[in-house]
């Protein structure tokens, strides 16, 4: 496929010429990251940062898709008259981390909502887009210790099971479920995202252990929390997983968040385990969270 790609920067529109562009994200990040292969002479000082050390912000344009990406580190290379730099860093959530934010400590002094809670550590500009369960926080319950607000907002999602997706080209965080549909469930739920055998370019599959535990124990602290037995339904729950313990799991909707999440990777997961497709066309930007099934053969 022929790619339609443009990489400038953001606050002049200057084009920056790339040999190669790599961007990721996985469920377990809360920033996108990427790397890049920059060419000719001014390539170097058109991505250093100003005065002030404050990183350019460039635009990635790949087939309609939009990302904008700071540039926090570089390497130059020179040799037998070819002149390349390797740029790299994250996409606008770094603006939450250090070194542009300091750690800090705290806790929860109102009762709040967990949506409450969590956008109580963005500052103002920053949006969530909340896709997930809510539920009452009591004052107290949530403390943090040196983190800076992308830490301390991804360790209190990921305390319940829930997982933090930047967006791409805002300032805007999804929060939702690790699953959005249980392993258990699959073959009845339609998916998202349908691979055909011919959009296959590689795939990995590789044997999986059976279904082991079918509940766990999962309970709070001493302020507000509370305890739980958490078994998926139609088993007999006799198989238990070790006992999880986070501060945040101050109400039934809070167990069932973080127990389902342990149980869903206790399950037995499908034996492909990963697979490249083509972008652009026909063949979309899968996302994280949605359910896809793959044609193979």
């Amino acid at each position: 496929m022929i790619h339609d790609i443009d990489i400038y920067r953001l606050h002049d529109t200057h084009p920056i010429p790339a040999a190669r562009v790599t961007i990721n994200l996985d469920a377990d990040s809360w920033a996108w990251s990427w790397s890049a292969t920059l060419l000719g002479r001014d390539a170097l000082d058109a991505v250093m940062p100003d005065a002030a050390g404050t990183p350019v912000v460039l635009v990635a344009e790949i087939d309609g898709h939009v990302w904008h990406l700071l540039v926090e580190a570089w390497r130059e290379d020179r040799s037998f008259g070819r002149r390349s730099v390797d740029v790299s860093g994250r996409g606008l959530t770094a603006w939450l981390d250090a070194p542009y934010v300091l750690p800090g400590s705290g806790a929860s002094t109102t009762d709040l909502t967990l949506q409450q809670l969590i956008a109580a550590h963005l500052p103002n500009g920053w949006t969530l887009d909340w896709q997930a369960p809510n539920w009452l926080v009591p004052a107290g319950a949530w403390t943090w210790q040196g983190l800076t607000p992308a830490q301390a907002a991804h360790a209190a999602a990921q305390g319940v099971g829930l997982v933090l997706v930047p967006s791409r080209a805002a300032q805007t965080i999804r929060v939702q479920p690790r699953y959005q549909v249980w392993p258990w469930d699959y073959a009845t739920v339609p998916p998202d995202l349908v691979i055909p055998d011919n959009a296959i370019l590689g795939l990995e599959r590789q044997a999986t252990p059976v279904t082991q535990a079918h509940a766990v124990y999962v309970h709070g602290g001493e302020t507000g929390g509370i305890l739980a037995r958490v078994r998926r339904t139609g088993t007999a729950g006799d198989r238990l997983a070790d006992t999880a313990m986070h501060p945040l799991i101050t109400h039934t909707d809070a167990a069932r968040a973080l127990g389902g999440r342990i149980l869903a990777d206790q399950h037995q997961q499908p034996s492909v385990r990963s697979v490249v497709m083509p972008l652009g066309g026909a063949y979309p930007l899968a996302q994280i969270g949605q359910l896809a099934r793959i044609e193979d053969g």
